[in-house]
């Protein structure tokens, strides 16, 4: 009986170590990434067409530079660990916080989002795979890497110098996080005719987005992250019938400044354009 006994013992362990073993190593391995911004404006598909335009608040708008900055971006696995990736290392010279010079090297995975160049897939790199529950990342760029010498960045590179709309105001200020521009009818002829501008930087106006979602990365098995970003969402608090609203280049125009990084987390969801799982979104000042 207990020769018997033992033998079904032993037989059920090993069931559960291979179990084991597979449970183990289902995780293992890596695949690619990719994010696709699913662009509006108020539901409407986004466009930088001029003979495209938007009623945001009662206000007739286009578009022309759609721009942004993510940085940071980190996994939360199903056990409530934080995942992220390197980027290649970019070394360059910056300056510290006594407006020193320094060398740094820049090792975050930073995406420069230009859907005004009508770019809406993004690499996200490499990621161990596994399943996640949440995805959090900023609109903005922190310390060091905000106080790098964009000049000497290579081209193609996200933090290098652009040539068409401009990414970068000085040592101190560093980045624009967030640059979204275009005209705005002024006499409601119903063709929009002034220039109207957010431009937001500082560290002051970094925001982090949180968005729960399940995602299942496979081994070898390229992943995407659909999300959705609504741009009226940026502007829902800013009325550009009224002049002074109309410009902000940050600290030109805080109370625009404020209304619109306060909207900033609230302008992602997840997109169901693929009939993915749902999700919500937060942010932290």
């Amino acid at each position: 009986m207990n020769y018997r006994n033992n033998i079904f013992i032993a037989v059920n362990l090993m069931v559960l170590f291979l179990v084991g073993c597979d449970a183990a190593t289902s995780d293992t391995g890596s695949t690619t990434l990719t994010l696709n911004l699913n662009a509006q404006v108020n539901g409407k598909p986004l466009s930088t067409d001029p003979g495209t335009t938007f009623d945001v608040n009662g206000t007739l708008i286009s578009f022309e530079s759609v721009r942004m900055y993510i940085s940071e971006i980190t996994l939360i696995n199903s056990n409530g660990d934080p995942v992220s990736i390197l980027g290649d290392g970019l070394t360059v010279p910056a300056k510290n916080e006594d407006d020193e010079d320094i060398s740094h090297t820049v090792q975050d995975h930073i995406v420069l989002v230009k859907q005004d160049a009508g770019i809406d897939s993004y690499d996200l790199g490499t990621w161990p795979a596994g399943k996640y529950e949440k995805i959090h990342f900023k609109i903005g760029i922190a310390g060091t890497n905000n106080r790098i010498d964009p000049s000497q960045v290579p081209a193609g590179h996200p933090l290098a110098k652009q040539t068409d709309y401009n990414n970068h105001w000085n040592w101190n200020a560093g980045y624009l996080y967030l640059r979204i521009d275009g005209k705005v009818d002024t006499d409601g002829d119903a063709v929009p005719d002034d220039e109207w501008a957010v431009h937001l930087g500082t560290e002051r106006f970094l925001r982090q987005v949180m968005v729960t979602h399940d995602l299942i990365l496979e081994a070898d098995q390229p992943g995407i992250l659909d999300l959705s970003i609504d741009y009226g969402e940026f502007l829902r608090n800013v009325d550009l019938s009224d002049p002074d609203q109309r410009i902000c280049h940050t600290m030109n125009n805080l109370p625009v400044a404020n209304a619109v990084a306060n909207q900033i987390s609230s302008a992602f969801s997840i997109s169901t354009d693929r009939k993915r799982t749902g999700g919500s979104t937060s942010a932290d000042g």
